[in-house]
Order: C-alpha cells, then structure tokens, then sequence
C-alpha cells in the first residue's frame, strides 16, 4: 500500500507501508504544516509518530537538495564491508538459489545466509567480514537508530549506538574519501543528538 500525500498542491508518494522510500525524518518534520493528508491514507503528523514504525530514507550526502518525494532509486543502500560477528545476532533469511544441470532439471534450493550463527563451514571457509548496506533510519528511544540491510539475504535490522559505532569505525577504516566521512557522521547524529524529541507534534 503507498502512503500519499499533498503537498505543494500535488499528490506525492512517500513510499509503501512502513518504508517511506522517498521521505527522510528532517524533511517530513521540516514540511509538516505544509502537507495535507489524502484520503485513505495517514494524517501528515502520523509519518513522525513513532508507534507506527515508519523507516525514513536515510540522508544520503549525495542526495541534499532533493524534494520530499524526489528520490530516484527507491530502496537505495550502500554497502560497507563489516566483521562478519558484528551482525550474527540479528535475524537473517535463507537465500533461494537456483541449480541445473545443461539448463534442465531446474530445482530451487535455500541457502543459510554467510552472516547466520547456524552457516557451515564448506568448501569455503566463513568469510573475514560480511557486507552490510546503510539503507534507513527509524525512530527507536528518541533516537533515529539506522537501519541496514544484510548484503547476502537482503534481511534488515535496526542497529543500537553501540554497533553503530563498530559500523562507523569500519567506514572510516575502509575509506578516507569525505563522502564516507559524512555518512559515519549522519549516522552517529542519529544516536547523538536526539532528533526526534525536537519533532512531537500532535494531531
């Protein structure tokens, strides 16, 4: 189901159910009195309470200046390479993998993600470290916590301060370039400097 609503005198999509795609939290609460609801969907004030569990389009550097609902690439995430432990207590999906032989006798099969406490060591030994995707932020505590997403099974996890912390030294670790420098930062400012309490609004 997509969540609408008018703004600027147009109809614009937010996103779909929980995954506000298009919307990050700043430009919602920065918008707000600016927004009027469309019918069958939530009231503007709605996408900023936090009993609802909306996911807002994390604040990619390259995307400043973008309009609400102007976003190209929907459920964008970018990827960074982690310790393969720091994600294993997290929930992670079995990955269906397809095999054939001389393009017959096709069978789909499920795979334990890489990532999962319950992955066997095979042919291969357990990787060194495990890509994870920055995807969004959701409100959890007051806080914008970011929300990544398993790059094997596509799973996706709310993160505490703490692993955050452990995800950002490995930003920093991986690259000097300054982009990634901001994004550690944007990804800290969430836990740090309590957003969401700023933006209680009624109705």
């Amino acid at each position: 189901m997509g969540e609408y609503v008018k703004f600027n005198n147009q109809v614009i999509k937010l996103g779909t159910c929980e995954d506000l795609y298009y919307a990050r939290f700043q430009q919602i609460k920065d918008n707000l009195y600016l927004m009027e609801k469309v019918e069958g969907n939530d009231v503007p004030a709605g996408y900023l309470e936090p009993k609802h569990g909306y996911r807002y389009r994390f604040p990619f550097p390259d995307e400043d200046g973008r309009k609400l609902g102007d976003y190209e690439n929907s459920d964008r995430g970018l990827l960074v390479g982690v310790p393969y432990n720091v994600f294993q207590e997290t929930e992670h999906t079995k990955i269906c993998r397809a095999t054939n032989c001389q393009g017959g006798y096709n069978v789909n099969h499920y795979l334990t993600c890489p990532a999962d406490p319950d992955f066997i060591e095979t042919c291969s030994p357990r990787p060194r470290s495990a890509p994870i995707e920055i995807v969004q932020q959701k409100q959890v505590d007051g806080q914008l916590w970011t929300v990544c997403r398993c790059g094997w099974c596509q799973s996706k996890f709310r993160i505490p301060r703490e692993t955050a912390e452990i995800l950002c030294a490995a930003i920093v670790d991986e690259s000097k370039d300054e982009y990634w420098q901001e994004v550690a930062k944007r990804i800290m400012a969430g836990y740090e400097n309590n957003p969401v309490k700023e933006a209680e609004v009624t109705g």
